[in-house]
């Protein structure tokens, strides 16, 4: 991941977490290790992920192991300049083949957010839109311009 990368997943780590918290929805990570299917011992590490009450009750405690058993119902990948769509393609099929219920995949140096539904459903926000939580994240909403903030205009590309 790169620096910039970083601080978008931080930034919207931060928020998302903000929400979660208040409104007491489940779990934000940052960089944890998600075990998907434990027969296959298939594990992801996404940028940021949620993870409702419902898929782990705010009272039961949290795995003091390296990873973690769950399947979020949010996940963010931010793309870096190391990484191909195709293999972001294939995390996002993936991650919806075990039940992960939306997925962002952010562009910073786009200013562009792929927001899936499924793995054929994607709207392409801009800079002039926002992130929205819809029922995965009920009342979140977070202006990408505010989100890509960090980036210098000077690394943005031109659409």
């Amino acid at each position: 991941m790169s620096i910039l990368s970083g601080v978008i997943s931080n930034e919207l780590n931060h928020q998302l977490t903000l929400h979660v918290r208040a409104h007491r929805l489940g779990w934000v990570t940052h960089e944890a290790l998600l075990v998907l299917d434990r027969e296959r011992y298939l594990a992801r590490r996404p940028d940021v992920a949620f993870v409702s009450h419902q898929r782990w009750p705010l009272d039961r405690p949290l795995p003091a192991v390296d990873d973690w058993a769950v399947v979020p119902d949010l996940v963010v990948e931010v793309l870096s300049l190391t990484e191909s769509m195709e293999k972001v393609l294939e995390k996002v099929n993936e991650y919806f083949h075990y039940g992960v219920r939306l997925v962002w995949v952010l562009a910073p140096r786009l200013r562009l957010a792929y927001v899936y539904s499924s793995p054929l459903s994607v709207l392409v926000r801009t800079e002039a839109d926002a992130l929205e939580g819809g029922e995965v994240l009920p009342g979140f909403r977070l202006p990408l311009r505010e989100l890509f903030a960090a980036v210098p205009a000077e690394t943005a590309t031109a659409r």
